[in-house]
């Protein structure tokens, strides 16, 4: 049996003892009432912990303290059987109990032995062991560490001795209860509701201000509130989508929005639209143009016109004349006016030229309507100009120094002068040469610039005398550029300006019979070359 064991008995056959007092009314038993000692744990059943129990414990604990704290004293003989020293009563209501005819126990530790308690102490070996091995559990008896022990073997112990029998089931806690931890103060956070609350409010009126105006925004453009009512007639072309259709619109100042007008032909379901003639006005409301859009329209006879490169704008109007797409002088007029794209926007015109906008109809195919206005004529011809004038393209008419007045004006004589692109490369050489030493050649001293005047200016007017232009298109009569393009170049000779051949030729002679062309740096060389030509 361990050490704390032994420890345990003592303080078991203490509480027996008492309990067995109160069980007789306070008389001690007879012989064979005589308690049995506890040698062994397995004598005692422990129960669940209760109140009761918690309080016997405490009293049990309360003296063994106080019996600790007592001098060693020799046991009586009515006790010896028992195994515990006499202590002091602290409890009232237990003295008061055990007062009456209590001969087991008396202040001295005497034995007793007229009481009749029937208790043998005639074997004083006996009393000698037990007392002795009382004496040593009481020196090494450590009650924080029997406290503090947890035992592991809780219910093999329980279910070991559960069955012990005449003996009252004792129920106690064999552990300290553990200490209730102290809460943890919290930590008052500051209060951000009403910062927090403010910048809600001011964000839901940003986002409320922002969604009015841009509601009354889409409101005046919805219905076309205080816009023009100018009527506005132009083609669409086969194949176009709402998507494009809402970009010509915008290009035609009809709408302001093709974003919203977009979004609105496909949330209305109706972007079928039809190709041709149309005439719309800017205060129409979006419904109205749509359903102008999707009307089906007379169909109309197309034709196919080819521009050769060089084709003067006055040649163009006679062709789309004869083919009865528009009359030449509606093509003019509405030709050399601005029709709002952009690259019309950077162009230095001179009211002095024949035709403002000339050299800039692209020459191309095209597809008209017969019979078709000659703005919707003009726009598909300046749609396509615009288009070929990509952003590469303007990098180098920015880099080569030149505005694209000068280029396209260049490009034109370049056209006109030369029959294949190398050739239009070495031909524009020589002019670009020319014009960067202006002392030693102040003159391009370009033939078809002087045919310009006497073929195309002279057939446009009549009758009428073209002297005067001459000296504003004629590179024998002005100097530098003339006032303005000749013709309509090509993209090949557009590029033989902006790219030219390095070379350091400034004259270039043609053979009339099989079209040659001789280059020379001096003019010792082009005289050579002249007579090399048959000139």
């Amino acid at each position: 049996m361990s050490d704390k064991d032994i420890d345990l008995n003592k303080i078991l056959n203490e509480s027996f003892s008492r309990l067995d007092k109160l069980a007789d009314g306070g008389t001690a038993s007879s012989g064979d009432d005589k308690p049995k000692d506890v040698k062994d744990l397995s004598e005692i059943t422990l129960g669940t912990p209760n109140i009761a129990s918690a309080q016997f414990k405490a009293d049990i604990i309360s003296e063994q303290e106080e019996n600790s704290d007592d001098d060693e004293q020799p046991l009586s003989d009515d006790t010896a059987d028992y195994g515990y020293a006499d202590e002091e009563v602290y409890d009232e209501e237990y003295a008061e109990e055990t007062a009456d005819g209590d001969d087991v126990y008396d202040n001295n530790g005497e034995n007793g032995s007229d009481g009749g308690d029937g208790i043998d102490n005639s074997d004083d070996d006996y009393q000698d062991d037990e007392y002795d091995d009382d004496s040593d559990q009481n020196d090494e008896y450590d009650e924080d560490s029997y406290r503090d022990e947890d035992y592991d073997e809780d219910d093999d112990f329980i279910e070991e001795y559960k069955d012990v029998p005449n003996r009252p089931q004792l129920e106690f806690n064999m552990h300290d209860e553990k200490a209730p931890k102290k809460k943890k103060k919290r930590k008052v956070k500051p209060n951000n509701s009403v910062f927090v609350g403010s910048l809600v409010t001011i964000i839901v009126i940003a986002v409320s201000f922002i969604l009015s105006f841009l509601s009354i925004q889409f409101g005046v453009e919805y219905i076309g509130l205080t816009r023009s009512d100018e009527s506005i007639t132009f083609d669409i072309p086969e194949g176009t989508t709402y998507s494009t259709v809402a970009d010509l619109l915008y290009q035609k100042g009809i709408i302001e929005n093709p974003t919203l007008f977009k979004a609105v032909m496909k949330i209305s379901g109706r972007t079928n639209v039809v190709s041709g003639s149309i005439t719309l006005s800017p205060n129409m409301t979006y419904p109205s143009i749509i359903a102008e859009l999707i009307r089906s329209r007379k169909v109309y006879e197309t034709v196919t016109v080819t521009f050769t490169e060089g084709i003067s704008l006055y040649s163009a109007a006679r062709m789309l004349e004869d083919e009865g797409v528009c009359s030449a002088s509606d093509f003019l007029e509405a030709f050399n006016s601005d029709s709002g794209f952009d690259f019309e926007k950077d162009l230095d015109l001179s009211d002095q030229t024949l035709y403002k906008m000339e050299g800039f109809m692209f020459p191309d195919t095209y597809e008209f309507y017969l019979g078709d206005e000659a703005e919707n004529v003009v726009n598909k011809i300046k749609q396509n100009f615009q288009d070929k004038m990509s952003p590469e393209i303007m990098k180098l008419v920015e880099k080569s120094g030149m505005s694209l007045y000068e280029v396209i004006t260049l490009a034109s004589i370049v056209q006109a002068e030369a029959d294949t692109p190398d050739n239009m490369k070495l031909v524009a050489s020589v002019f670009l040469n020319r014009l960067s030493n202006k002392e030693e050649f102040p003159q391009l001293q370009s033939d078809v610039t002087y045919f310009y005047v006497t073929n195309t200016i002279a057939a446009a007017l009549g009758n009428t005398s073209v002297s005067s232009y001459e000296y504003l298109y004629s590179t024998y009569s002005c100097y530098g550029l003339p006032i303005g393009p000749i013709g309509n170049p090509g993209m090949d000779a557009i590029l033989a300006v902006l790219e030219p051949e390095e070379t350091t030729f400034c004259y270039f002679v043609t053979d009339s019979v099989t079209g040659e062309f001789y280059y020379a740096s001096t003019y010792e060389e082009h005289q050579a070359n002249c007579e090399k030509a048959g000139y």
